[in-house]
């Protein structure tokens, strides 16, 4: 027993899994039964149905392999998505729909109607297509007892792809499991910290952790607009907040991490290719072919030893996260960066990260204001090209302005290379990090923008062309 306790694979983990779904979806033990009537009579298969649930049961209820065809007309158009594993097959047609089953095998599909297309989010969901609705009979902390854990993970896993700090938009969830949950400490009401591991298709599992909180009434107003954010704080005697030198190993992975993330959006970039606008499809088609003298040029972070340190940063530092209070400016967000690992966010790196998501930030609010003049016909023939080549001056000059205060002010902190060749490469590395990071962002969550970001990797790859 406590070798399959450890075992997710094991049989017992299967049968919780099994039981989990079957309290899942209530149209296994309520509602409506339909019998479908296959010419194979080895193969049992009947439909369920309960409010909005549609459960195609299909068993093959002999020893050897059978094959079946079912007559689905009735739910032409629905897509059939399998429980287990949430793999979407193709939706039903007018035509019979064909299944090979192993020895006594059997598949549990959900017939869905076919979801709209995900929009991006910065707060808390309001449409109905991402808020679930969860009923307890007496106090709100019901949701997160074991009898309705399952239909907790299932809100979850429905709600988490419309944030837009999550960062497996691209990929398929396959389920959302609460690992564990802390409670934390409040004067009023109660709240919980949950840790949840996202399992994919495509990839291996993550871990998010999630802020659970109920308000009512008039309390309830605030919490489906904002969003706190949470705060690092911590003592310089604090191993985790400890300096840490450059060492040879670490500046191979911060090669390495730069190449991965550059193989993985220019793949992402060629599968999203066909859909992106065609005005921007020729220049698309450029980019993946910088990869080899992007990584001759990132090659440089190793080649030498950068006498720096490495500390704990903000890592997604930008223009949004800065708030002017009319006499200060307070920098919020601390959480990192949303599309990479927790455990990757609590890794020392160069400051000079947080430098470049600021300036790459720059250059964003120059190119956002003159898309967004564009697209709302503001520009006469003749002077878009104009006004490009000041947005790309104003964001030069304050890009160079926001560097020479920053320097200014760290002075000689031992974070910063002491020698200007070594600043230069870690800056311009970071910079390439950034623009990719960009890439990949824009692909999954606003494909219109991604021109931006060719812009930015084209100017950084060759500035000469660009002055």
């Amino acid at each position: 027993m406590e070798v399959q306790e450890h075992n997710r694979h094991s049989l017992l983990w299967w049968t919780r899994q099994l039981i989990a779904l079957r309290k899942r979806w209530k149209a296994f033990g309520a509602g409506a039964l339909e019998f479908l009537s296959p010419d194979n009579r080895k193969v049992l298969a009947y439909v369920r149905r309960y409010e909005e649930e549609c459960i195609l049961v299909v068993a093959n209820l002999s020893r050897f392999v059978q094959p079946v065809e079912l007559d689905l007309a009735s739910y032409q158009s629905r897509v059939p998505v399998e429980l287990f594993g949430r793999a979407h097959f193709p939706p039903v047609a007018d035509k019979p729909c064909f299944l090979t089953l192993g020895p006594h095998a059997f598949y549990w599909f959900s017939l869905e109607a076919k979801a709209p297309a995900q929009v991006e989010s910065a707060g808390a969901p309001v449409g109905p297509q991402v808020r679930a609705l969860l009923q307890v009979e007496a106090v709100w902390e019901e949701v997160l007892q074991e009898a309705n854990r399952a239909r907790l993970e299932a809100a979850l896993q429905s709600w988490l792809p419309s944030r837009r700090w999550f960062g497996g938009k691209a990929r398929t969830i396959k389920s959302v499991n609460i690992l564990e949950q802390i409670m934390i400490p409040a004067e009023a009401e109660k709240a919980f910290l949950l840790f949840l591991q996202v399992e994919y298709f495509q990839t291996e599992a993550e871990m998010y952790a999630v802020p659970l909180a109920c308000a009512l009434g008039e309390k309830a107003d605030p919490v489906c607009r904002d969003w706190p954010p949470l705060a690092l704080a911590g003592e310089t005697g604090d191993p985790n907040f400890r300096p840490e030198p450059w060492t040879a190993h670490a500046q191979r992975a911060l090669f390495q991490s730069i190449r991965n993330l550059a193989r993985q959006n220019f793949q992402l970039l060629h599968q999203r290719l066909r859909n992106l606008p065609p005005d921007i499809q020729d220049q698309a088609r450029q980019i993946p072919g910088l990869e080899a003298q992007m990584a001759q040029r990132l090659r440089k972070i190793y080649e030498r030893r950068i006498e720096a340190a490495r500390i704990r940063i903000h890592g997604d530092y930008h223009l949004g996260q800065v708030l002017h209070t009319g006499r200060d400016f307070l920098i919020v967000d601390f959480e990192g960066e949303p599309d990479i690992a927790i455990s990757q966010r609590r890794l020392k790196c160069s400051p000079l990260r947080d430098v470049a998501g600021m300036i790459r930030s720059f250059r964003y609010a120059a190119n956002t204001a003159l898309l967004k003049r564009t697209e709302s016909g503001g520009f006469h023939p003749g002077q878009l090209q104009t006004a490009s080549s000041w947005a790309r001056y104003w964001s030069w000059w304050v890009s160079a302005a926001f560097l020479r205060a920053y320097l200014a002010g760290a002075g000689s902190a031992p974070f910063l290379p002491a020698a200007g060749a070594d600043l230069e490469i870690m800056l311009e590395s970071e910079l390439l990090r950034k623009a990719i990071s960009e890439l990949g962002y824009e692909l999954n969550n606003r494909p219109a923008w991604v021109g931006i970001t060719f812009q930015g990797i084209m100017e950084l790859m060759n500035p000469q062309d660009h002055l």
